[in-house]
């Protein structure tokens, strides 16, 4: 035993052995323990003033000045004060963890990583707070399901899919209101108010001043503005009690009901007038009379003299006055016993018979006159007629005298008024052409393509004076003619020649071009001859408004054909009976010569 152990007592006694510890023994009312002097601090579990090499079992309270560090489990089954508690380590708690009795709190605060982030819970205001911008997030953080309060005073709960709050009761206080910005599904009870005291509840709509009004101190739900009370549900009524809408007491109507199907009513009915619009059903056999002993049936239409009639002494259906027969059942007929309307027998029809579709006739149709007032598909051969035995077909127009005529006794084409073709008219097929002659206004005036001759003639009018001359106008659509501009021409081309480049593109022109600005009263035109040599034609010779003419600057020559002391060059209708050479001669060079002679011919 070591000389640091103590006996203060001079009753003790106390004895070592080996595998003892120390065994004391005192009288009744005598004080036991050991004091240790030696005031060593433990850094781990062999220093210290004691050391044990085994466990340490303590019967009462023991009391730790200093540190107190535990390397293995720590298993206290009392209760534990401390003071503070630091803890660096996980911390597994088995059992029920309590801070405080009841009525004395202590504050627990749980820090984040971020500053100024904490969760508290506040004993002195019983509650449970989230400080700073922290969130309470459920499932994992990251799934986005959390609560959360913003600095500017919001509180927003963010779910995933789905808010559900299930309570028999959910008490909103809003000191204002109440705004939801999305939709909203309320699977159960919706309470405003309690019994006896009772709440303003109102639906806008999208249109001023339209609104649905629940006005608890009128106890009356009011659609004001356009509003109507719309049902979608489609249940029919077979009761008081079902339906889509329905009353415990009476309704007043101020307006007209319209009832879409059936009206069922079990009382009598009281009715000033009754007006029927539209078709009326009747579930039930109506039957007037008995076999062999019947009643006329009478109904009457909204014009004098207009009624349906079973007159049961004839055993006739009538249809009397203006009245008819009209069958609203939509199916088309495939053959005779078939479509909403059908006889064993034949139909006498005196007036018009009107088909809406398709018209099948099996047999012959005799029509003594047809007059078709819409579009017309054939989807075959019409034939009018048979071979050598023809029939007039007369198409007439909007205009009154206008038509076109099949003229069998000409075994020709009559045009009566005005024609638009919208697409290519091809008249006969190559090698084998048709005469196409377009009459004027004047007697024997006309233009015709002569496929015999392969020739165009425009003809005038069949009378001896300027007006019988055949005339071909070209015009322009401008409407500001300024100097240059063209008002018709004539172009003159080989589009067929096999040499192709030079050779088929346009190799003389003659055009009339403005030679001024045209005004009420200026319209100088000059008459413009264009020829080409190798590639587009050119001007070579202009006539102006003048009458003057021009010839295009280059090498061109006035060549006389004839010029033999007979026939040749005139001036002032004088023969000229000198010779080129002797006029060449005469003036000293033979290009003074050529411009001479042009000087000559069109100054």
């Amino acid at each position: 035993m070591s000389a640091n152990v103590e006996i203060t007592d001079t009753f003790d006694q106390w004895r070592v052995k080996s595998n003892e510890w120390l065994s004391m023994t005192q009288a009744a009312g005598s004080s036991n323990f050991i004091k240790l002097n030696n005031t060593t601090n433990s850094t781990s579990n062999t220093t210290g003033s004691i050391v044990s090499a085994g466990g340490i079992g303590i019967a009462q309270s023991a009391v730790v000045g200093g540190k107190l560090t535990i390397f293995g489990d720590t298993d206290i089954d009392g209760t534990t004060n401390l003071d503070a508690v630091d803890i660096d380590g996980a911390v597994q708690i088995d059992n029920t963890l309590t801070v405080g009795v009841n009525g004395t709190g202590y504050d627990v605060k749980f820090f984040g990583a971020t500053s100024g982030q904490h969760l508290l819970w506040d004993q002195s205001a019983d509650e449970l707070a989230l400080v700073g911008d922290s969130k309470l997030s459920f499932h994992d953080a990251a799934g986005g399901e959390n609560i959360i309060a913003t600095s500017d005073g919001h509180l927003e709960i963010n779910a995933g899919t789905t808010l559900d709050i299930t309570a028999p009761t959910v008490d909103i206080n809003a000191a204002t209101s109440l705004n939801v910005d999305g939709a909203t599904q309320i699977n159960n009870t919706v309470t405003v108010g309690e019994n006896d005291t009772g709440y303003d509840v109102k639906f806008f709509g999208a249109t001023a001043s339209a609104f649905m009004l629940w006005d608890q101190s009128e106890d009356d739900l009011v659609l004001a503005g356009v509003s109507n009370l719309s049902i979608d549900n489609t249940d029919d009524s077979s009761s008081t009690t079902t339906g889509s809408f329905h009353t415990d007491g009476g309704a007043g109507i101020a307006k007209k009901l319209f009832v879409g199907t059936d009206l069922d009513v079990d009382g009598t009915s009281n009715l000033d007038a009754v007006d029927i619009d539209g078709a009326v059903q009747i579930d039930a056999t109506l039957t007037v009379g008995v076999d062999d002993t019947g009643y006329d049936v009478k109904f009457f239409g909204d014009t004098a003299s207009a009624f349906l009639l079973w007159d049961a002494s004839e055993d006739d259906l009538i249809l009397s006055g203006v009245a008819g027969l009209s069958i609203d059942n939509t199916t088309d007929a495939t053959n005779t016993t078939s479509g909403s309307f059908h006889t064993d027998g034949g139909v006498g029809i005196a007036k018009k018979l009107f088909v809406g579709t398709d018209l099948d006739v099996d047999g012959t149709t005799n029509l003594d006159a047809v007059d078709i007032d819409g579009a017309v598909q054939i989807d075959s051969t019409v034939t009018v007629g048979v071979d050598d035995t023809g029939h007039d077909v007369k198409f007439f127009g909007a205009t009154s005298g206008s038509f076109w005529l099949w003229d069998e006794d000409a075994d020709g084409v009559v045009q009566v008024g005005s024609t638009q073709l919208t697409g290519d008219v091809t008249v006969g097929v190559d090698d084998t052409g048709h005469d196409v002659k377009f009459f004027g206004a004047s007697s024997g005036a006309f233009m015709l393509y002569d496929q015999s001759e392969d020739t165009l003639e425009i003809r005038g009018a069949a009378a001896d004076a300027t007006t019988s001359t055949g005339k071909l106008l070209l015009t322009t659509a401008l409407t500001d003619i300024n100097d240059g501009d063209v008002i018709g021409r004539i172009d003159f081309q080989a589009p067929l020649e096999a040499g192709s480049g030079d050779a088929i593109v346009v190799g003389a022109t003659i055009l009339a071009e403005a030679d001024a600005t045209f005004s009420g009263t200026v319209n100088s035109t000059d008459l413009v001859f264009l020829t080409g040599d190798s590639g587009a034609a050119t001007e070579k010779l202009r006539i102006d408004s003048t009458g003057q003419v021009t010839f295009a600057d280059g090498a061109i020559d006035v060549n006389i054909a004839s010029h033999d002391g007979t026939n040749g060059l005139k001036l002032g209708g004088t023969l000229v009976t000198v010779s080129a050479s002797q006029i060449n001669t005469a003036s000293g060079a033979a290009t003074t010569g050529k411009a001479i002679a042009m000087a000559i011919v069109f100054a």
